[in-house]
């Protein structure tokens, strides 16, 4: 859920020691230290996710997750369903 994703980066924003949780995070979704340490030092990939994560931010206005897209519209998401249904249910663009 959002709350406990919040949760989470609070957590880690608070923590004395950042890697210690990330580590505890990633060894939670099946990541051992191995693979950790080799994401942490991909900084192709990691330069690779920047420009992805500024173009979001920068072409698109994506503040946060989730955010969510249909038709190439920017879903106002209330955190229900009822979010794509307006959308859907809304008369078709020209």
């Amino acid at each position: 859920t959002l709350a406990r994703v919040r949760a989470k980066r609070a957590d880690i924003m608070a923590a004395r020691d950042r890697e210690k949780v990330l580590r505890e995070i990633a060894a939670q979704s099946g990541m051992d230290s191995a693979a950790y340490d080799r994401a942490m030092k991909n900084t192709h990939g990691l330069r690779a996710l920047q420009r992805l994560t500024d173009q979001a931010y920068n072409d698109f206005g994506v503040k946060g997750t989730p955010s969510f897209f249909l038709d190439g519209v920017k879903l106002q998401y209330d955190g229900s369903i009822n979010s794509f249904s307006r959308h859907l249910d809304a008369p078709p663009r020209r």
